[in-house]
Formats: structure tokens, C-alpha cells, sequence
């Protein structure tokens, strides 16, 4: 695995040439970096390797963890999932195919990166809430988070899953009050255009989620559906609990006018 993710890496950085013309992951990414760079700057399409280069490695982070049979703390599997799935590449696009010229150093800033990583986190954190009972007799590896939410707090799967959807909804509280704050603080019509795409792609994921047969049926199997409610409230299901901030995750809250 470690040897197919370190080609896949050169293969988007030296997309000019290759000599590996079987391998159709290595083709496939490279592909996609020369049309990225036909139809978008190039510091845009960095962001975009880089995110993909960070996605492999977190996949090889966690394919280690399993092989080992170790099983994270809430810490490091928040970390782990914040990080795969290939959300981060995904944002990167955002830009690009929305044709939003925005800077890189409006994208460093740190209230706009938070942004973008709860958006991103929204989706990985809320994906898990649907595909939660398919995944009870799919996967068996300790790295569902819902698990891991009730090894951290000492409880059944069905009170972790109450735990984890208050936390899920502490990170959309944080994410609206962020987003609310720099729309306020700037006139920048790039940056709204951005963090409301951040919105679209949040909302969008979760969608899809819902839509998904991945999520809500069992594998080659669409007579047993999983989850059946659909659509989005405005108001949180669950009562408010204040959790102890996740440490992989704390820094979104330390950021702001309404910093801890």
C-alpha cells in the first residue's frame, strides 16, 4: 500500500511524464492534474495536491492502526476521520470549479481554514450518523467514531450515538457562529462567495448521504434499508451538553472573536 500511495504522490507532482502506463490509478491521477491545469491557477491546483497527498497518507495512518488491532482514543480516531474519506480534496476543488478567485492567503487565514475543516467535518462526522447501523455488521476494524464515543465515555452503542450526535451538533453551532462572525467582519464579495460554498458543500454532503445507497442499505442488498428519515431541521434534535473540547479538533474554537 505504502509503495502504490508513494507513485500515486509522483504521479501528481511529476504529472509531465510517466513511465507507468498500466497502473490505472497512477493514469487516472495524472490525468486529472492536467486538466486541472488547463482550467485553473496554479497555486489553487497545489492546494489540491497537497489535500490528495494528505489524504493518502491518513489512509495508510489508519490501514496501520488496523493491521495493528489498535484501537484509537477519541482524539486521534476525530483526527483520523477529519482527515479521510477524501473530503479535504474535495474542498480544494471548491475554488476551482466554482471559479472563486481567492488567494492563498485569504485561505491560511485561520478563522477561513476552520471554516473549512468543519465544513469538511460536518460531512465525515454527520455521514456517520446514517451509516451507522450498516456499518454494526460491516466493519469490525475500531475506527467507526460512533464506537469510539462510547469507548471514550464508557457506554452502549445506542447512548454513544445520543453522544455523538450532541457533539455533532457543538461542531455546527461553532462552524455557524464562525462563519457569521468573518461574513460580519469582511466585505470581501470572494470570501462571502467562498464560505457559502463551504455551506453548499456541507449541506450537499450530507444530502447526498441521505440519497446514497452506500450509506443506507446493506452492501448488494436494497431490500434492507437502514435509515429512513430524510430532509434537515432547523433546530438541534438533541439537548445541549457541553462536552470537553476534542484536542484534534480544539483549535476551531480558539480561533475568533468568541475564542475560549
Amino acid at each position: 500500500m505504502i509503495t502504490a500511495i508513494a507513485k500515486m504522490h509522483r504521479a501528481i507532482e511529476g504529472y509531465e511524464f510517466t513511465d507507468d502506463t498500466y497502473d490505472n490509478y497512477i493514469l487516472a491521477l495524472r490525468d486529472t492534474r492536467l486538466r486541472l491545469e488547463q482550467c485553473a491557477p496554479g497555486e489553487l491546483v497545489y492546494q489540491w495536491v497537497d489535500a490528495l497527498k494528505n489524504w493518502l497518507f491518513i489512509e495508510v495512518y489508519k490501514a496501520q492502526n488496523i493491521a495493528k488491532g489498535l484501537k484509537p482514543g477519541l482524539s486521534e480516531g476525530a483526527h483520523i476521520r477529519l482527515q479521510s474519506g477524501g473530503g479535504f480534496p474535495y474542498i480544494a476543488l471548491i475554488p476551482i470549479v466554482r471559479q472563486i478567485p481567492i488567494s492563498l492567503h485569504d485561505l491560511a487565514n485561520r478563522r477561513i481554514r476552520a471554516l473549512a475543516e468543519m465544513s469538511n467535518m460536518i460531512v465525515n462526522w454527520g455521514s456517520e450518523i446514517y451509516s451507522c447501523h450498516k456499518e454494526i455488521v460491516r466493519s469490525n476494524d475500531h475506527h467507526d467514531l460512533i464506537e469510539i464515543v462510547g469507548n471514550a465515555y464508557g457506554c452502549n452503542r445506542q447512548d454513544a450515538l445520543k453522544i455523538y450526535i450532541q457533539m455533532y451538533e457543538k461542531i455546527v453551532k461553532r462552524f455557524i457562529e464562525l462563519y457569521e462572525e468573518v461574513k460580519l467582519s469582511s466585505n470581501d464579495p470572494v470570501i462571502g462567495c467562498y464560505l457559502d460554498a463551504l455551506i453548499d458543500y456541507a449541506g450537499g454532503g450530507l444530502y447526498f448521504t441521505q440519497k446514497s445507497p452506500r450509506y443506507i442499505f446493506t452492501d448488494n442488498d436494497e431490500s434492507q434499508r437502514y435509515y429512513i428519515e430524510e430532509g434537515f431541521k432547523r433546530t438541534p434534535t438533541e439537548t445541549a451538553r457541553d462536552f470537553d473540547l476534542i484536542p484534534s479538533l480544539a483549535w476551531w474554537w480558539h480561533v475568533g472573536n468568541e475564542r475560549m
